[in-house]
């Protein structure tokens, strides 16, 4: 017979954030940071070329007015072929 084994549930919100981004967060909380601390944008717009750009719908950290985001995969994303 299994038997069920509690565990006291954690929520980061009910936005959904990267992988990343959320391993940031549960970091910086682990740290003593209060998530209601946290400055977020919901949705992001990446500038490709001067003609096209690309909405990443998800949540992004902003922490002291830079935003939190990986380098190399806005990189990726501007070199990449066939949006």
């Amino acid at each position: 017979k299994n038997k069920k084994i509690e565990f006291e549930t954690r929520s980061l919100g009910n936005k959904q954030m990267p992988t990343d981004t959320a391993v940031y967060v549960a970091k910086k909380i682990l740290e003593g940071k209060k998530l209601n601390d946290f400055k977020f944008v919901d949705e992001l717009e990446i500038e490709i070329n001067e003609n096209e750009s690309i909405v990443l719908p998800f949540r992004y950290v902003v922490d002291d007015n830079k935003l939190i985001i990986s380098d190399k995969l806005v990189k990726y994303l501007r070199r990449r072929k066939g949006f």
